[in-house]
């Protein structure tokens, strides 16, 4: 009976980090970013817009609080963000929502970063 039951949560914990995996996978693969440069101001400005790959999912809900950019000199910005509770599902096969802007220093991004709430 224990067998059963250890069997039971492991086959759960397996699951539960296969999802987990792929939503990390996923977000890495969801956020695409486009930069225009004003050479005037040596600014650039960033648009992130979010996407998603089907999935064989209900939903999947991720809170989106802050997107935050780190520029290759170290340099972070907070951007503009459209804060809410967003289902993944809706911005599959070619549709995507803009997440957030921002003017930055011109140059190259190493780093970023979704901020999620509790939700």
């Amino acid at each position: 009976m224990k067998e059963n039951h250890m069997i039971k949560i492991t086959g759960l914990i397996r699951n539960l980090n296969s999802f987990m995996f792929m939503i990390s996978v996923g977000l890495l693969i969801l956020v695409s970013a486009s930069c225009d440069k004003d050479n005037t101001k040596d600014k650039a400005r960033l648009s992130i817009r979010m996407t998603d790959a089907p999935a064989s999912y209900e939903a999947v809900l991720i809170d989106l609080q802050a997107v935050e950019v780190t520029g290759d000199d170290g340099s972070t910005v907070l951007l503009n963000t459209n804060a809410g509770i967003y289902n993944l599902l809706n911005f599959s096969n070619g549709l995507d929502t803009l997440i957030a802007t921002g003017d930055l220093n011109a140059g190259k991004i190493s780093q970023i970063r979704l901020i999620l709430g509790p939700n």
